[in-house]
């Protein structure tokens, strides 16, 4: 679905980020039909667990997008941001959920963890924040406790 939306903004010459905050919604809406199908077919608490997850996401990721631009240490205010965030939080704890309910799941286990993973390495270089100060500030504040 990535690699179809960036392909297709490219052609139509449109910013790929330009589409990902709209794109959460159809998303959650597609991934909150798909386990309750799941849930009422195999009548699993595994599916139950992710159809809660999902639209826990979706509602954080619907207050997100009206409040992200207010964040301080968030100083680029670039689109994009809920989109990361939100699709982050909800591959890791749906890898963490999966790992609890059923260990025999490693494989997709360590794909949702890649993608969380690479979102948040994405959402950090679009935040406008810099490594070198982050790291500083962090060295200054053990010295201080020290």
């Amino acid at each position: 679905m990535i690699i179809t939306a960036i392909t297709t903004a490219k052609k139509i010459k449109i910013d790929p980020w330009r589409l990902s905050d709209p794109a959460l919604l159809p998303f959650f809406l597609y991934a909150a039909a798909y386990f309750l199908g799941q849930f009422l077919t195999g009548q699993e608490k595994l599916s139950l667990y992710h159809l809660i997850l999902v639209l826990t996401t979706a509602a954080l990721s619907q207050w997100l997008l009206g409040h992200y631009r207010s964040f301080a240490w968030y100083p680029s205010g670039k689109i994009g941001f809920t989109f990361l965030l939100s699709t982050s939080l909800f591959f890791s704890l749906s890898a963490l959920l999966a790992f609890l309910m059923s260990p025999s799941l490693y494989f997709n286990n360590i794909i949702k963890l890649l993608l969380s993973l690479g979102a948040i390495i994405l959402w950090y270089q679009r935040s406008g924040r810099e490594i070198r100060q982050d790291t500083k500030v962090l060295k200054l504040k053990t010295h201080v406790k020290k």
